[in-house]
């Protein structure tokens, strides 16, 4: 009998689970309810076959789409559905097959059929994709000798390869890579419209004339088997520009900074900015707030280097990530007195140096656990306090304070014996970030990283749970994080340090943890020493249309406690020194 319910209710979860709900249909007229697309054919991998089919359904006409609005996973609803019209599913088949052949599918073919019950529409899209048009050669055919060296050198850099489908995605990577190599290498007034891209597919069969009939069958055979497996032939080849100096090499000249800039500055001003001269650039400023050797740390740009755009873009990160400026620009100006030169304005406006922000926190918990010490209904009031200072030493250090100071009431009237304050605490946490890795020079040049820094946090914090115990909880860490050229970032923490020492305990308290074993892990007086590291990386095929990423992650954490430094001359006094030896690691994968 029980089992009999049971599958009824199965039954009825399914038939409701189904359940789609028209909202507003048209009278008297079809109306469509289902998009269905099946992609068919292409050399797709089961999670890019996927990724098309996302895309396609992307390419429906707006006055194709079905708008489904779900609640409780199990209800469906259509509101307003469109009235169904074979004219936009047509425009629809014309978009799927412009995406397809953006792909590299230019022989794609796209077919639909439509299903009507009780006025209901249903549309299904075919898509036969057929095989992708392979690039056959690759051309580089600038006019220019260095251009010409530039482009056949990077040559492995490029999306497009031989063998590979030739798509939308792959031509303008290329362009824009192209682009990018020329500017850095000097080409800095360089754009994707100095470049075009042509095409050849013509077949030997259509343009040949021969009185051999032997060899006209070869050229007919070789003319279907291009059909079979079709190529194409692509050539890179400079748009000619009205202004010629596009295609002219730039060097720096010289790099101003204005590290205090203010609207109305002009580098002509000789009597309200002060200047420093460094081999690299010339520094000015109204109050000095900024070391200079801060500033030469992060600008890679150098005066009387080629322009490169990479440093350029370096430069521009470098100075905004450390957040001491509320605005950073690099301004190029052209040197007319000296051919083929730049010079470059750096103009940083000041952030404020302090920040203060306050908070204040509210929670009431209740329980019916009142034979229990930890029992009654508590009334929380804490409230915090954080100081930022984003330039310590003028090095663009930041230090932050934070101080947070609560209280715990207890308003339970049935106990007169527990006291109107259940607990109070007060802490403390300071975290300093150094905007640079303090190693050695040399081994921070071997990493080679983008961006690194240094980090120091400490904290003290003090609960008194009044008539139990007191906690009092001390910690340190000390650590690197940085992100290497592919974006893979890294985090180290050498020092990770924390001691609790739990003081006054009552005899209600230690009555608590007898009746109750597995407090004694969150109560107890420890000494924690750890190393800590994390890696983490996103990966993505450069080759591929769709580009699908793969993000990676690896954790690795190591802690001693009481083990070891137990045995310590300051700890041994201790007694009841928790003892614990730990290692974790995780990894973690995603696309």
């Amino acid at each position: 009998m029980i089992f009999s319910r049971f599958k009824y209710i199965v039954f009825l979860f399914l038939s409701v689970s189904s359940c789609t709900i028209i909202s507003k249909a048209p009278k008297n007229r079809p109306y469509l309810v289902k998009n269905n697309i099946e992609v068919r054919g292409g050399q797709f991998s089961k999670n890019e076959r996927e990724a098309v089919t996302a895309r396609l359904y992307n390419q429906l006409d707006d006055s194709s789409r079905v708008i489904v609005k779900d609640a409780f996973f199990i209800l469906h609803t259509i509101k307003k559905p469109i009235a169904y019209d074979t004219g936009y599913s047509t425009v629809s088949a014309v978009n799927m097959r412009s995406s397809m052949y953006h792909l590299g599918y230019y022989n794609a073919n796209v077919a639909y059929s439509s299903d009507t019950v009780d006025r209901k529409v249903s549309v299904k899209y075919i898509v036969e994709a057929g095989k992708p048009t392979l690039i056959d050669t690759v051309n580089y055919r600038l006019g220019k000798e260095e251009l010409q060296q530039l482009a056949a050198g990077s040559r492995k850099e490029s999306q497009l390869q031989k063998n590979n489908p030739v798509t939308k995605a792959s031509v303008l990577s290329e362009v824009g890579r192209l682009v990018d190599t020329f500017r850095n290498n000097g080409y800095y007034k360089f754009t994707a419209a100095e470049l075009r891209v042509r095409g050849d597919t013509t077949l030997a069969a259509l343009t040949t004339i021969t009185d051999d009939p032997f060899e006209q069958l070869r050229l007919l055979n070789e003319a279907q088997q291009r059909r079979d497996s079709p190529t194409i032939k692509l050539a890179l080849v400079i748009n000619r520009p009205e202004d010629t100096t596009k295609l002219n090499k730039y060097y720096i000249n010289k790099i101003y900074v204005l590290s205090d800039h203010q609207p109305n500055d002009m580098l002509s001003d000789t009597i309200n900015l002060r200047q420093e001269t460094t081999p690299g650039f010339i520094h000015r400023y109204h109050e000095k707030l900024f070391r200079t050797s801060l500033l030469a740390r992060n600008i890679t740009l150098k005066s009387g280097d080629v322009y490169r755009q990479d440093e350029f873009y370096k430069t521009l990160n470098n100075l905004s990530k450390l957040g001491v400026w509320q605005t950073v620009n690099i301004r190029p100006i052209e040197n007319l007195d000296e051919i083929n030169k730049v010079d470059l304005l750096f103009e940083l406006s000041p952030a404020k140096k302090f920040s203060f922000e306050n908070s204040l926190e509210l929670s009431y918990s209740a329980t019916s656990n009142t034979n229990s010490a930890l029992g009654g209904n508590l009334f929380g009031v804490s409230a915090n306090f954080s100081l930022t200072n984003r330039n310590v030493a003028k090095e663009a250090i930041r230090m932050t304070h934070r101080l947070r100071a609560g209280i715990e009431l207890n308003n339970n009237s049935r106990s007169n014996t527990q006291s109107l304050i259940n607990s109070n605490e007060l802490s403390y946490n300071n975290s300093i970030l150094i905007p640079r890795l303090l190693l050695p020079a040399k081994t921070v040049r071997k990493l080679n990283f983008k961006t690194g820094e240094t980090f120091v946090n400490t904290g003290f914090s003090y609960n008194n749970r009044l008539n139990l115990f007191s906690l009092q909880t001390v910690n340190l860490t000390f650590g690197y994080s940085g992100t290497d050229k592919k974006d893979r970032r890294f985090t180290l923490r050498p020092l990770n340090a924390e001691f609790n020492y739990l003081l006054n305990q009552s005899d209600s308290f230690n009555r608590i943890l007898d009746q109750n074993p597995f407090l004694r892990y969150s109560y107890n007086t420890s000494f924690i020493l750890g190393v800590a590291a994390s890696y983490s990386s996103i990966y993505r095929n450069p080759h591929h249309p769709l580009s699908i990423s793969k993000e990676r992650s690896l954790r690795l954490n190591a802690e001693e406690s009481g083990q070891t430094f137990g045995r310590l001359p300051i700890l041994r006094k201790f007694k009841n020194l928790y003892k614990e030896l730990g290692l974790s690691a995780g990894y973690g994968f995603r696309f």
